[in-house]
């Protein structure tokens, strides 16, 4: 649950921000697998709900309802930036995530799916469909991750189709975690023009408490957005965080100051 405050030259907004998760095994393989996604402010009012059943056993599990897509799961990098860029937000989910989420967070509506996962090794991969608004768009996903030690390599395809054409989106990249330091490598795209964005982000934590970090997104060749972010971690899971980010595309600098709690 995060606090987070926007000021983009003469204009501010403060957003409230949750994310979740839940797990629940009944046993005998069957369990429920939940999340949600909210974003709240006078600009405006995002959310996305995700519920599902799951069947699980060694060779892999399968969810039924409304489940996340793999995308999401196997190819997410966090925010841009730390908590930087609430505020342009729309204009940017779709580069970030997957086209499924991006319609669910806009249109508040949670699409019917399904949804397969497995893992052999250290690979792991999954395959999701999601049907909105009876069949108006259908998605269809796949995607992988490969860890080894505290690096990571991953990537998924998504074809979408709608009335009068389709969207097909790629994401592919890597990251690291050495625990003092780390980062990650996304490029993305898709076609009929869609724009391919290279995104580039580091951090570096001098102590247990304190995360400072970089970031670069460019979108197209043609606009480029970078910043700075600082973390402070309180004992007590609270975390205080601000950044500073740069659009080519704006002509107003943006400051993000976030008060959270994770538990």
């Amino acid at each position: 649950i995060r606090i987070e405050h926007s000021i983009v030259g003469s204009d501010n907004d403060t957003f409230l921000i949750g994310s979740g998760d839940l797990n629940f095994d009944f046993g005998n393989g069957f369990g429920i697998v939940a999340a949600a996604e909210a974003y709240a402010s006078d600009a405006y009012d995002l959310e996305a709900f995700w519920l599902a059943a799951s069947y699980s056993g060694d060779w892999g599990s399968v969810q039924f309802g409304a489940p996340e897509s793999v995308i999401d799961t196997y190819t997410s990098t966090g925010e841009f930036n730390g908590s930087a860029g609430t505020y342009h937000m729309p204009m940017t989910m779709i580069l970030r995530q997957s086209y499924v989420k991006s319609v669910a967070l806009l249109e508040d509506e949670t699409p019917l799916g399904l949804r397969f996962d497995g893992s052999s090794g250290n690979l792991s991969y999954g395959l999701s469909y999601h049907s909105f608004d009876d069949g108006a768009l259908t998605s269809v996903a796949g995607a992988f991750r490969y860890d080894i030690d505290a690096y990571g390599v991953f990537g998924g395809v998504e074809r979408n189709e709608m009335g009068g054409g389709d969207l097909t989106l790629w994401r592919v990249g890597a990251d690291a975690d050495m625990g003092s330091h780390g980062g990650s490598a996304v490029v993305s795209g898709g076609n009929d023009g869609f724009p391919t964005t290279i995104e580039l982000q580091g951090f570096y934590r001098p102590t247990d408490q304190i995360t400072l970090g970089l970031a670069v997104m460019d979108i197209d060749s043609s606009e480029t957005l970078y910043g700075v972010n600082a973390e402070y971690a309180f004992a007590n899971n609270a975390y205080v965080r601000g950044s500073v980010t740069r659009a080519d595309g704006f002509s107003d600098t943006m400051v993000d100051l976030s008060v959270s709690f994770r538990f």
